[in-house]
């Protein structure tokens, strides 16, 4: 009987892993617009404090994700039309990279604009979220190399305590270049060889 139990777990667990490649790849316009959108930000961000513009910041920061939010419900509605069922590799990531997303978004806005955190532990709190989405999403990809960005996401958070200022926003808009916006472009590469006649 536990033998039985044993042989169904591993094929519902190879089932999850065949079901979440598939997945992989088409996530790739979720992270490479995440990325530019905060990148964006980033940089927005260091000129505005370098030209005194500060109180437009907030502005800045409401415009990115609220496009990056509108671009999320969009592309997921759209994919539960295009498919017949969800998987549950599907359901894990989801859930995963929208509780990852309200828990950053509630650092940015709310810690930030109160004072129980420094501004500038905001870039370093929001990569330890980042490492630990990329962590999981690689066990359940199957990929190894999405467990290795993980790594670079705690130790640019490491650096950025270290060296707390106005460069953290640099530093972070070079690790949202390589480790969020890079590896979306690999999986939209994967997808669209794999998958380029459902191009849309």
């Amino acid at each position: 009987m536990e033998l039985k139990q044993a042989e169904s777990e591993i094929a519902v667990i190879k089932k999850i892993m065949e079901d979440s490649k598939r997945i992989a790849v088409n996530d790739g316009k979720d992270f490479i617009i995440w990325g530019t959108l905060v990148f964006t930000g980033l940089i927005g961000t260091y000129l505005f404090i370098l030209w005194n513009f500060d109180v437009y910041i907030g502005w800045l920061w409401c415009a990115v994700i609220l496009i990056g939010w509108i671009f999320s419900i969009k592309m997921h509605s759209r994919a539960k039309k295009s498919c017949n069922a969800r998987t549950f590799a599907g359901k894990i990531l989801g859930a995963l990279w929208v509780s990852s997303g309200i828990g950053m978004s509630l650092i940015g806005f709310i810690a930030g604009a109160g004072s129980t955190i420094s501004m500038w532990a905001i870039c370093p709190l929001i990569s330890i979220i980042l490492g630990i989405a990329y962590y999981v999403s690689g066990i359940i990809y199957g990929y190894s190399w999405i467990n290795y960005i993980s790594l670079g996401w705690w130790a640019g958070a490491v650096v950025m305590f270290i060296f707390p200022g106005i460069y953290t926003l640099l530093l972070f808009a070079l690790m949202m270049a390589m480790l969020q916006i890079l590896p979306g472009m690999i999986f939209y590469l994967r997808w669209k060889r794999q998958y380029g006649n459902a191009l849309t």
